[in-house]
């Protein structure tokens, strides 16, 4: 496991600083978190990618557990 700070979401601010330099213009990005930190993972990809598409996944459980940033859909929108 990563050591992701207090709220656990160092390493994905980290990595969301640089992905939008990064991921190609119809990319995507797929983050697995915890069920207590998707929606402020959400949160923090929306603001790195004001033009993309984040939605949030349950996993087979029901609980939120993946970020999907999509640049290809929000450009189709």
């Amino acid at each position: 496991a990563l050591d992701g700070g207090e709220d656990g979401l160092d390493v994905y601010r980290r990595m969301l600083t640089a992905a939008p330099q990064r991921l190609r213009p119809a990319g995507s990005l797929y983050c697995e978190c915890g069920p207590r930190n998707a929606y402020e993972l959400a949160a923090l990809a929306r603001s790195a990618f004001q033009n993309g598409r984040v939605e949030i996944r349950e996993d087979l459980s029901g609980k939120p557990r993946f970020v999907c940033i999509s640049l290809r859909d929000a450009e189709r929108a």
